[in-house]
């Protein structure tokens, strides 16, 4: 099996830009020896930071996830929504879109799937110094997110990439949402963040859900959106559920009720339901089941054409620019990491941790956190945590990570054994909240060194 650290904010716009193609992920690339437990390291080639096994985990090998700028894309499973995309001459661009917890990232690649092109854009500074999640940028949300998402676009030259731009997707952060008004797109509350709990749903979602569903968790999106039609059911109108990459799509498309099948995933949609996924019969019923995005598409399906007038000015090819339907953060950076063999994971590690495995079975368990993706055909088994990069930076300076690291000996198998359980039951602190996750952190070790290495092993191998 493959064990991959991924840095979601470079490989995921890189997995957008694949999944914008049309054509799916891409294929593996092949093994190389590994030695025993090598010291953990980016690849600057990348932005990938590969683990190879320990012997101690037999079950774990390693392979290398080699050079982004050189993969194949293998076809995507069929889709009921499947659509044409633009025939991609030599000439074609495609543009991945990654809106993360701190900041907006594009990729250009070209049919080949060598990157050209890669911009940034910031969000405004955080309200009250909050941490990236946890505050409210200047503006609001979804200002921060619609500005950035012009930011990326203008740093695109107009003749050597905007012009050739045929296809483009969009990632956001999974279980974030926003209630919109049809008519205009617009939002009307708050955006709802991925980290935000409803508690005050959770008992009567608890009670249409079945048993360990996915929605069965106060941070879902169906939490969300019950708590928010608690308090503005009577004025419902035509109030739209908007996922976060769905409304950066919707700004370039406008067309409403339009998602994909990962974005949708916390909301209660039901990929294996049928034969192309479908809402279960009890979602169907809800008094705000009109909310619901009504096409709900598989990844990499064309959505729709580049067609609102804010956008058109920077979409200028002849031939139109498609939109392509996206996936969540955490599975473009599994998409850029090429992983397609059962058994192969990819621990996403942006602001927030990812995780996500190739397997065969579906495997759901909202007490553990613990759901199941599809995609091109297989399940993607795993979960997410509110523990990820915020915690090494909260804990060490970047010229304390090189030195501590340096001081790591990774084939001290004694050293492993002792690593504290900090979660006993619980993968990764899964589906608990930030203070929930930070307050288990203990006992904390002497030396700086062991509890920088508890971190590194908290990341990358959990309780698997």
């Amino acid at each position: 099996h493959m064990l991959v650290v991924a840095a979601s904010s470079i490989v995921a716009r890189a997995g957008l830009a694949s999944v914008a193609t049309g054509r799916g992920v891409s294929s593996p690339r092949a093994s190389i020896p590994s030695a025993a437990r090598p010291r953990l390291g980016p690849d600057t080639r990348t932005g990938v930071v590969s683990e190879r096994a320990s012997p101690t985990r037999a079950s774990l090998s390693s392979r290398r996830t080699g050079d982004l700028s050189a993969f194949t894309i293998r076809a995507m499973a069929p889709s009921v929504n499947a659509a044409t995309v633009p025939s991609a001459d030599d000439d074609a661009l495609f543009l991945g879109l990654d809106f993360g917890t701190s900041g907006a990232r594009a990729t250009v690649v070209g049919p080949d799937g060598v990157i050209l092109v890669e911009t940034t854009a910031k969000y405004p500074p955080i309200v009250d110094g909050g941490k990236a999640g946890d505050g409210i940028p200047t503006g609001g949300w979804a200002e921060a997110w619609r500005g950035a998402l012009w930011s990326l676009l203008d740093q695109l030259d107009e003749t050597t990439v905007r012009s050739r731009i045929a296809a483009v997707s969009i990632d956001g952060t999974s279980g974030t949402v926003l209630i919109v008004d049809a008519a205009s797109g617009e939002p009307i509350y708050p955006p709802m963040l991925y980290n935000e709990k409803r508690n005050d749903a959770m008992d009567a979602v608890c009670a249409m859900a079945p048993e360990e569903h996915t929605v069965r968790t106060p941070s879902s999106a169906l939490c969300k959106l019950h708590s928010w039609w608690l308090g503005n059911g009577e004025t419902i109108g035509n109030a739209k559920l908007l996922h976060h990459a769905d409304w950066i799509a919707y700004l370039l498309h406008g067309l409403q009720g339009e998602t994909d099948h990962n974005n949708a995933l916390k909301l209660g949609f039901d990929p294996g339901l049928g034969p192309h996924g479908d809402y279960p019969a009890w979602m169907k019923s809800l008094p705000y089941a009109s909310m619901l995005p009504s096409n709900v598409r598989a990844p990499g399906t064309k959505t729709g054409a580049v067609a609102t007038e804010a956008a058109m000015k920077y979409f200028t090819r002849p031939g139109g620019c498609a939109v392509i339907a996206g996936t969540t953060d955490s599975i473009a950076a599994f998409v850029a990491a090429r992983c397609t063999d059962v058994g192969d994971a990819v621990t996403s590690l942006g602001s927030s941790l990812a995780l996500k495995l190739v397997s065969e079975t579906r495997v759901d368990d909202s007490a553990k956190g613990v759901y199941s993706h599809r995609l091109c055909g297989s399940w993607l088994v795993g979960g997410s945590s509110n523990l990820g990069g915020w915690l090494l930076r909260s804990n060490f300076s970047d010229d304390e990570l090189v030195e501590l690291t340096d001081l790591i000996d990774l084939n001290d198998a004694a050293k492993e054994k002792d690593v504290p359980d900090y979660y006993p039951g619980v993968l990764m602190g899964f589906g608990m909240t930030v203070k929930e996750a930070t307050e288990a952190l203990s006992p904390r070790p002497d030396s700086d060194a062991d509890y920088l290495r508890g971190e590194f092993f908290l990341f990358s191998y959990g309780q698997l």
